[in-house]
């Protein structure tokens, strides 16, 4: 492949990246929400009804603090309340009222994303997983090497 094309391709491909994560973001503004409350609220409902503070940063990799505040203004509006988890971390649970936004924008954006992987034959999601986990490992490998690389 020529250099090039190469560099094409990565574009687009970053493009491809860039452009869900414009959609999220359109989404969360169209729903009326911060792009941290949507993330708050999809986790939840990906989680299955709970989840943690750390769920949500791991999940988004978003910074605790943002997340953080996003989520006292929630519980402050009566979207969500916390219950004490394991250790330290407090679990997140949904009130009526946040139960009922999840149910009405959240759930079926989830739907959406579920419809697509049903709209594809099972070869093209097996496809698009491997190669997807195919292009992470190869970045890992090559980032290994270039970390391991600064350190000798």
């Amino acid at each position: 492949m020529m250099e090039n094309d190469t560099r094409h391709k990565l574009k687009e491909y970053n493009d491809i990246h860039r452009q869900m994560s414009d959609t999220y973001h359109e989404i969360a503004v169209k729903l009326k929400l911060s792009v941290s409350a949507f993330t708050v609220f999809y986790t939840i409902c990906y989680m299955g009804g709970t989840c943690s503070q750390k769920d949500i940063c791991d999940l988004f990799y978003t910074s605790k603090q943002t997340i953080n505040s996003c989520i006292k203004k929630l519980e402050k509006e009566n979207y969500i309340y916390l219950k004490q988890g394991k250790g330290k971390d407090k679990s997140i649970y949904l009130t009526q009222k946040g139960q009922q936004l999840v149910t009405q924008k959240i759930a079926p954006i989830l739907e959406i994303e579920q419809n697509i992987f049903l709209d594809m034959t099972e070869q093209e999601c097996d496809m698009l997983l491997q190669l997807s986990r195919k292009y992470l490992q190869c970045f890992k490998n090559k980032i290994k090497t270039i970390i391991q690389e600064e350190i000798t």
